[in-house]
């Protein structure tokens, strides 16, 4: 199994990666609004390299609400261990599901950051047990961009108004015949009043 992302938005390994350099007294990193999880190292917001701290575990920003779910770069380190089939599919499998490769699309990309922020931050567990290991997927940067990334929507772009990811998708599976289109979680058509309800969901 390989992933593949359109941008290197790994949010562990962007705190470290460096974004400019205008001299050698004067470097910048890509910067994060995921906050430090309860029990972690915080950020000291230093300057330039020193605003993040790295290693700590993130909770996932977001527009709203506070939200309780980790970061990309904590999930990608957890599944090298655990896999990706999650704890109900353990039940059936012989053995874990891991990415035998990760592939970020073109853009600037720090491959020695991510591979700390999703093997090696994790390397030092110990005590697994079988079959479960610490698992380390080979990691490339394609210079290949994806078109319907955001950099590309917006390098092609001739309006000025700001690009958000929409808030529709379109749901479908073969085995169970449902096919539904929501909205911001919710089945498109649902009402105000109804929002609460099971059938909503």
């Amino acid at each position: 199994m390989a992933l593949s992302v359109s941008q290197h938005k790994v949010i562990d390994a962007t705190v470290s990666s460096p974004k400019r350099f205008k001299s050698v007294d004067d470097i910048d990193i890509y910067r994060t609004g995921a906050k430090c999880a309860s029990g972690e190292k915080s950020d000291p917001h230093g300057v330039g390299m020193n605003w993040h701290v790295t290693g700590s575990l993130r909770r996932k920003p977001g527009r709203g609400e506070p939200t309780h779910s980790m970061s990309c770069s904590d999930k990608l380190a957890r599944w090298n261990v655990l896999g990706v089939q999650g704890a109900l599919l353990s039940h059936f499998l012989s053995h874990p599901v891991y990415f035998q490769s990760v592939t970020v699309g073109a853009g600037p990309c720090d491959l020695a950051a991510l591979e700390r922020a999703i093997v090696k931050r994790v390397s030092a567990v110990a005590n697994l047990i079988e079959p479960f290991v610490c698992h380390q997927p080979v990691l490339f940067h394609s210079t290949m961009a994806f078109g319907d990334g955001r950099n590309s929507v917006l390098s092609n772009s001739l309006s000025t108004e700001k690009i958000v990811p929409s808030n529709t998708a379109i749901i479908w599976s073969s085995l169970a015949d449902i096919h539904e289109v929501s909205v911001n979680g919710r089945k498109q058509g649902t009402t105000v009043k109804g929002k609460a309800s099971v059938k909503s969901r």
